[in-house]
């Protein structure tokens, strides 16, 4: 495996160099594929091949739970717990992000100036 901050450095090529795809490893051992990482998790959850879980209950009985309850479980218990960054994120998605009022002055329209000045690098200050 190369040393990148030695290739880096030196500027011999190798992911740091100028120009290199951030998409691709440009060494030639694999295309690393770059996605959301929003995608992947909704991919992990919906997975129709492994979509479930096999888990134990208290009494020791084997169940399956699809990972999206499983991971909506943890969630609730931790926002029982008193986890506020759980409560905050149960209360979001089921209520909705509160929006945040933008106004001017005493509730009227926002005003914006806005000058545009053309300066002609020819002319001297």
């Amino acid at each position: 495996m190369r040393n990148k901050r030695a290739t880096r450095e030196a500027g011999k090529g190798g992911t740091f160099a100028k120009g290199a795809d951030s998409r691709r490893n440009t060494s030639g051992t694999q295309t690393v594929k770059t996605r959301d990482l929003s995608a992947l998790l909704k991919e992990y959850l919906t997975d129709e091949g492994n979509a479930t879980l096999s888990m134990t209950d208290q009494d020791g009985k084997k169940f399956k739970i699809k990972k999206a309850q499983a991971l909506a479980k943890v969630v609730w218990a931790e926002a029982l717990k008193g986890n506020i960054q759980f409560v905050k994120e149960l209360i979001e998605r089921i209520c909705g992000k509160v929006t945040q009022p933008v106004s001017g002055e005493n509730g009227g329209p926002i005003k914006a100036t806005l000058t545009i000045e053309i300066v002609d690098p020819l002319q001297p200050k």
